[in-house]
C-alpha cells in the first residue's frame, strides 16, 4: 500500500520524459491511496492494482494515465483512516489528446454517493473520450459525471464503443454536469 497526502495546495506528481513506473510487473502495488489535492502527470500506473481516492478534494491525471488500473474507487462511505466519509472527485485530463476508459476491464467504482467523476479537456485542441464499456455507478442515483472543457477552449468530444452508457437503466447516474468555455 502507497499513500500520498496531499494538502489544500494541488501536489503534481511528474515525469519530464518516458512516463516512471509505480512498481513494476510481478511485483504490483496492492493499492494507491490518495488523500487531498494530489496530481499525476506521465506517470505509468499499469502496475497498480487498485486505486482509492479517499475523502480527495481533487485527484486529476493528467492524460488518462491512472484509467488503466484494474480497479478504481472514488470516495468513502465510512470513515476510514481517522477521516470522516467524503465524496472525493476523480478528474481524467484528455489535455488535447484521446483517451479511452474501460479499454480492458477496468472498473469505477462509485463509493460514495456523491463521489464525481469528471471528465475534462485543459487544453485548447480538441479531445476524444472513449467509454469502452458502461459505468455503471452500481445503485441508482450514485455518482456524478461531470463532462468539463476547461477555460482553454478546446472541445470534449464524448464517444462510445458497441452500447456503453454513462449509467445503466436500472442504476441512473445521481447527476449529469457541463462545464467549461466550450461547446459540447
Amino acid at each position: 500500500m502507497l499513500l500520498l497526502l496531499g494538502t489544500e495546495n494541488l501536489i503534481t506528481l511528474q515525469d519530464d520524459c518516458a512516463a516512471k513506473a509505480i512498481c513494476t510487473a510481478g511485483n504490483e502495488l496492492a493499492s494507491l491511496n490518495v488523500l487531498g489535492n494530489v496530481a499525476f502527470n506521465n506517470i505509468d500506473t499499469t502496475n497498480v492494482l487498485a486505486f482509492n481516492i479517499i475523502n480527495t478534494m481533487q485527484f486529476v491525471d493528467v492524460c488518462g494515465i491512472t484509467n488503466q488500473i484494474n480497479v478504481i474507487n472514488i470516495g468513502a462511505a465510512n470513515a476510514s483512516l481517522g477521516l470522516p466519509a467524503a465524496a472525493g472527485s476523480y478528474t481524467i485530463d484528455a489535455n488535447g489528446a484521446n483517451v479511452g476508459i474501460f479499454a480492458n476491464g477496468q472498473t469505477i467504482n462509485f463509493v460514495h454517493e456523491d463521489a464525481e467523476l469528471v471528465l475534462q479537456n485543459s487544453a485548447a485542441g480538441d479531445s476524444t473520450i472513449t467509454l469502452n464499456a458502461t459505468l455503471d455507478p452500481g445503485d441508482p442515483n450514485k455518482g456524478k459525471l461531470a463532462v468539463d472543457s476547461g477555460a482553454a477552449g478546446g472541445q470534449v468530444i464524448l464517444t462510445n464503443v458497441g452500447n456503453a452508457t454513462y449509467g445503466t437503466v436500472v442504476n441512473k447516474l445521481k447527476a449529469l454536469e457541463f462545464r467549461g468555455n466550450s461547446t459540447f
